[in-house]
């Protein structure tokens, strides 16, 4: 179904097996990605982060795996702490030397200096009550660096907030 509504091929799936990329190779995954790869489909793996705490090898070597296993282009770092600036900018790097892209998902706004960091950051996530503001300098960058995600959301509330989210400068 993925593929089927990749009409315009701008569709990215982030997967997440296990909390990351799991123990061990998974057959059904290799088969399932090859398939959204053949359909343009983006494929980036999750790998979460605990706002910048969690040791970086770890970090890495699921990040190894990711690429290993499954040649995915590029990473989602989840819970992406907004104080850690030398812990991103180490994975950003040890990323980027591997080919892939950086997607950093802080769920709120972010300082400024993790622009050069990243190659997009979900600057927003919450539901429908919550309102979206995001920083002014936001618009000083493609759009392509920012996405926002809402959930919990009527079909009226989604079109609304896609067309907010747009105003502000977000292409994802």
């Amino acid at each position: 179904p993925v593929v089927a509504a990749n009409v315009y091929g701008n569709i990215d799936a982030i997967l997440n097996p296990a909390n990351g990329v799991g123990a061990s190779k998974s057959t059904a995954y290799v088969n399932g990605i090859a398939q959204l790869k053949a359909g343009g489909v983006g494929v980036y793996g999750y790998v979460y982060t605990s706002y910048g705490v969690r040791p970086l090898a770890t970090v890495k070597a699921e990040i190894d795996n990711w690429q290993l296993w499954y040649g995915v282009a590029g990473i989602f770092l989840d819970e992406t702490g907004n104080s850690q600036l030398a812990y991103y900018t180490d994975l950003y790097s040890y990323i980027n030397a591997k080919g892939m892209k950086v997607i950093l998902n802080p769920g709120t706004s972010i300082p400024e200096a993790y622009v050069p960091i990243m190659d997009s950051a979900t600057i927003y996530e919450n539901t429908a009550s919550v309102a979206f503001n995001p920083p002014a300098w936001v618009a000083n960058y493609p759009a392509s660096k920012f996405g926002a995600l809402q959930y919990g959301a009527s079909q009226a509330q989604m079109q609304a907030f896609v067309t907010l989210a747009k105003s502000k400068n977000i292409g994802y």
